[in-house]
């Protein structure tokens, strides 16, 4: 009980010191609170780093879809080309397939070939479930692969065996930059 009795007595005494202080010396009050408070300027010479977004007209999006399996293990589909004079970055690409019940997903990836290069991006798939003897997985990343100009995007998908039903599709979406 002493403790406690102490303490609020410690505390008293401090309020009554600061409320003194601002009648003693209201100027070193307000000067110290002042001495609290930032500006920040924001001029051309010392401007705060923004990121702009890109325009509305920037903005890349295509879905392609292939149906059966039926001639093998692998599909494969076709997104837009990039227009002329533009970069294409790809930041998410989406891959949902159904096929047939006892069939899992062996890999899935978006390529791009250009000058005899091929890159591949692997999308991880997990699987959903069963609905009318079909089974699902769906997959989504977020990447950062860059598409030049002409160079078409293709996704890519295989199984573990010839499924006789089925198909997937693949989203990509990102953004057009002007070719370097």
């Amino acid at each position: 009980m002493k403790i406690i009795k102490g303490t609020f007595i410690v505390i008293g005494a401090l309020a009554l010191i600061a409320s003194l202080m601002n009648f003693v010396a209201p100027k070193a009050v307000h000067a110290a609170a002042a001495a609290l408070v930032v500006d920040v300027a924001n001029t051309p010479t010392t401007a705060v780093p923004v990121v702009l977004a890109p325009a509305a007209s920037q903005l890349y999006s295509s879905s392609c879809t292939h149906s059966g399996f039926a001639t093998g293990e692998g599909a494969s589909c076709s997104l837009t080309a990039p227009p002329a004079g533009k970069t294409l970055f790809i930041e998410t690409v989406s891959i949902e397939a159904g096929f047939d019940n006892g069939d899992v997903v062996y890999n899935a990836f978006v390529t791009t070939t250009s000058d005899f290069q091929t890159n591949a991006v692997f999308i991880p798939m997990l699987q959903q479930g069963v609905l009318f003897g079909e089974a699902y997985s769906v997959g989504t990343a977020a990447v950062r692969v860059w598409v030049a100009s002409g160079v078409t995007p293709s996704c890519f998908l295989s199984l573990n065996n010839i499924s006789e039903s089925g198909g997937f599709t693949c989203n990509i979406s990102g953004y057009l930059a002007p070719a370097q």
